[in-house]
């Protein structure tokens, strides 16, 4: 089964710890979605927005225990756009209705490293705290 990584399991050790047969397709887009920190990374719907992340392979009986290493409540499948091909991939995120946060310094370092390893755009997690910090200024998700 495919699965799209945009937290902890875009980073190649963290997902073979987590699941020693996964197999890295890489780099992806996940069209009409933002990413956004509610304590951890997460997506969320936004027609506007794309999120990068990573399209991996991996055997269907992990897909909740990566689901429980991302800290996520709910698993579902996304459209995602490997180089011109369209696949359906598993993916995980906490309450549509959680409010955003920031995260730990530990935990944006990990993010912030997993990025930079797979080449993803750094960004990406820049914007998504620059709207938590939006947030708690103004009290307006953005």
């Amino acid at each position: 089964m495919k699965y799209f990584s945009y937290a902890l399991t875009a980073n190649e050790l963290t997902m073979m710890d987590v699941c020693p047969e996964a197999v890295r397709f890489g780099p992806c887009t996940l069209h009409s979605h933002e990413l956004r920190f509610a304590e951890t990374a997460d997506i969320i719907h936004n027609i506007q927005s794309t999120v990068e992340g990573i399209l991996w392979e991996v055997p269907e009986e992990y897909i909740d225990m990566i689901t429980a290493i991302e800290r996520h409540e709910r698993k579902r499948q996304v459209l995602v756009k490997f180089g011109k091909e369209t696949f359906r991939a598993w993916s995980s995120s906490r309450s549509e209705h959680q409010v955003p946060n920031g995260p730990t310094w530990n935990y944006w370092q990990e993010i912030e490293d997993a990025y930079y390893q797979q080449g993803l755009p750094i960004r990406q997690i820049v914007q998504a705290i620059e709207s938590v910090e939006h947030y708690f200024d103004t009290g307006i998700k953005r």
